[in-house]
């Protein structure tokens, strides 16, 4: 958990939800001072322990979670550290340390996210993981060729938990929409939407440059990004610069993404790679017609009205747009693929409480 809504601590909330707290109970270690959904973390019964972020204060960051495991690992069945890179695998080495019998790894990404050095320290640690975790789990193949290796995905303890939601509370409302509508103040517009930090790897820039080019032909089409992030400076000046400001919306963070979606005609999506995105499924489990790059991996398209295409050419993508604003539209509930998937949470979670309840049953 970080203080961003984002898609690993979206997935974390949907997985966690879903599972039993009489028979299984999570702890949550965190190294920023406020984490999203802390409240409710917190009215879950869970505990949440804040430790210093180890980029900042290596020292203090070593100390605290040595004397946290020495103190607490007893306490615990399990440890299941979900992250986007192998750069800190500090926390499974404690728990090795101290005695935590399982100790998950779970791949969130396809590609390094960050600096040169983490992405160094990723490859290092790579080699090694196999001396500290016992098990490992990944959103998906594609992802795990990048951050596992091909051997890894050979062993009986790894598995491919998908990305997955609850889709009934993302089914099309039309009462919601008209209230969305109205507090966008987006009347008649055609609205473009996409949910994703403020990062180059969201590569709303692109999206940007396709919308320009979109606008020349429906005046009336609008975008709204919801997300925050590094980039939304730059964003902006783009969107200045482009003299768009009436009709692109940064939003902001989301609280509700359900709502969000009922108010638009069509997502677009154009990372430059993904794991398995929340986001996607989301906008899927609403019906909504999405156009999506292809660094998205090929199953992550589940419904008929989404178009996986290259990232190449904005005008390609403005096409596109411009094709589904005026002839796509949702597809029905009673034709959604996601209810009932492998991306439906009531799938996912029925697994990972049996693992988790059966880890605690030590002999």
């Amino acid at each position: 958990m970080t203080d961003k809504r984002g898609g690993v601590e979206s997935f974390i909330m949907n997985a966690t939800g879903m599972i039993d707290p009489s028979r299984v109970s999570f702890d949550y270690i965190v190294n920023t001072d406020v984490v999203a959904y802390e409240e409710e973390l917190a009215g879950q019964g869970s505990k949440i322990i804040h430790v210093p972020m180890r980029a900042k204060h290596p020292i203090a960051f070593t100390r605290v979670i040595d004397r946290f495991f020495l103190e607490n690992a007893h306490k615990y069945d399990a440890i299941w550290v979900n992250v986007c890179s192998l750069a800190n695998i500090d926390y499974l080495r404690y728990a090795k340390k101290y005695g935590i019998p399982k100790r998950i790894i779970h791949c969130h990404n396809s590609q390094n996210m960050d600096s040169k050095l983490r992405g160094m320290l990723h490859e290092h640690n790579k080699k090694r993981i196999t001396e500290y975790a016992t098990d490992y789990w990944s959103c998906s193949d594609e992802a795990s060729a990048w951050f596992y290796g091909d051997a890894i995905r050979n062993l009986s303890t790894y598995k491919v938990i998908n990305n997955a939601i609850d889709p009934q509370k993302f089914v099309f409302n039309p009462t919601i929409r008209e209230k969305m509508r109205e507090s966008l103040k987006i009347d008649d517009a055609l609205l473009i939407g996409n949910v994703g930090r403020l990062h180059k790897q969201k590569n709303q820039c692109f999206l940007i440059d396709a919308f320009r080019l979109l606008h020349e032909h429906i005046p009336n089409a609008r975008l709204v990004i919801a997300g925050q992030g590094e980039l939304r400076g730059q964003l902006q000046k783009k969107i200045d610069d482009c003299g768009l400001n009436e009709e692109i919306i940064l939003l902001g963070e989301l609280t509700n993404t359900a709502d969000f979606y009922q108010a638009l005609d069509l997502f677009a999506f154009p990372s430059l790679y993904e794991g398995l995105s929340i986001a996607l499924l989301e906008a899927q489990a609403n019906g909504l017609p999405s156009i999506i790059s292809t660094g998205n991996p090929q199953n992550a398209v589940v419904n008929s009205n989404v178009h996986r295409i290259a990232i190449d050419d904005a005008a390609k993508w403005a096409d596109l747009m411009r094709h589904e604003l005026t002839h796509e539209g949702r597809v029905q509930t009673s034709e959604n693929r996601i209810i009932g998937s492998d991306f439906d949470i009531n799938t996912q979670s029925s697994f990972m409480e049996t693992f988790f309840e059966k880890a605690g049953k030590r002999v």
